[in-house]
């Protein structure tokens, strides 16, 4: 009896008209409020209109996520490389290299709506600055090791030896994407 009562409802919605105060606004973003008359709610909504199938930016996002994701399984030899963890433990332990996957799935999120969420950005903006200075101290104390590292494994010598560079440079990146994104309002 529940169930037919559900189903009941569910096609009482899909059938309703709810009342929409919709306003497109500049950069295809469309916001607004809508009314549904069967569960008596509102609802703000807010979407990017037209999707941007291929842009510098948007490929600057998958850039930056294929950076995270492909860095860390291709340097991690799929979480199996010893070395690279050691290093740095408090950073690229596999804890420390699934949160790295998960930043890199964010950027990839959000490359289709990156102007819609530039606080999101300046987030972005503080991972990657974290990042890079953990580089330079690890530099600053281990620039030494690094012909160790590349004869013990050549990937971890490689990754050490860049990886702060990238996460600078897309750090910056994602800093001008938000500069511009809250210019434009």
């Amino acid at each position: 009896m529940v169930f037919v009562k559900l189903l009941i409802l569910f096609v009482k919605w899909k059938n309703s008209k709810p009342h929409e105060t919709i306003k497109h606004h500049k950069d295809g973003v469309v916001a607004g409020i809508v009314d549904d008359p069967i569960f008596n709610t509102q609802t703000f909504i807010m979407r990017a209109n037209n999707p941007v199938v291929s842009s510098p930016i948007r490929n600057g996002f998958l850039l930056a996520g294929a950076y995270n994701i492909l860095g860390v399984l291709t340097f991690s030899l799929v979480f199996t490389n010893s070395h690279l963890s050691a290093q740095s433990p408090a950073i690229f332990s596999t804890f420390g290299l699934i949160c790295i996957l998960l930043w890199g799935a964010a950027y990839l999120s959000v490359s289709r709506c990156y102007q819609m969420v530039p606080a999101l950005l300046g987030v972005f903006v503080i991972e990657k600055l974290l990042y890079f200075l953990s580089w330079i101290v690890w530099l600053k104390d281990h620039a030494a090791d690094l012909p160790r590292l590349y004869s013990e494994s050549v990937l971890t010598g490689m990754f050490y030896t860049v990886y702060g560079a990238g996460d600078l440079l897309f750090g910056l990146f994602f800093g001008w994407v938000a500069w511009q994104s809250f210019r434009r309002g």
